[in-house]
């Protein structure tokens, strides 16, 4: 690993900060990484591509901003498709739930009607 060329200097607006004279770019990317560990910065695996990327928003996020193979974003595509596996899931239940009542003998006239308060006064 090669030593990173750091100076400090005036900056923009007059202030002071750190000068970075890279070499090639593994220099570049090598700083980077270590801001990142010296800020604190979080990082995690996006459930949809399983990518690294920082968290730079909400501090909940699962998906990246990175293009996927369909030209959109993970962020974007992700949720949408796992949304809909699990309705898939809820909707193949319900067709074999369907298929079980009348086989038990209860038909949606037969079932237990739930009374509010307001319904129990006409009763009286």
């Amino acid at each position: 690993m090669s030593l990173l060329h750091i100076s400090f200097g005036v900056i923009k607006d007059g202030g002071c900060g750190e000068i970075l004279y890279p070499n090639t770019i593994r220099d570049l990317i090598d700083f980077s990484l270590r801001e990142c560990v010296r800020w604190e910065i979080p990082v995690r695996r996006c459930r949809s591509c399983g990518r690294y990327f920082l968290i730079t928003g909400r501090i909940t996020a699962e998906y990246c901003s990175r293009l996927s193979a369909s030209r959109k974003l993970c962020r974007s595509t992700a949720p949408v498709q796992k949304w809909a596996e699990s309705r898939g899931r809820v909707q193949g239940m319900v067709k074999k739930s369907a298929r079980i009542i009348p086989k038990r003998g209860r038909s949606r006239r037969d079932r237990p009607r739930v009374l509010f308060q307001r319904d129990q006064k006409h009763l009286r």
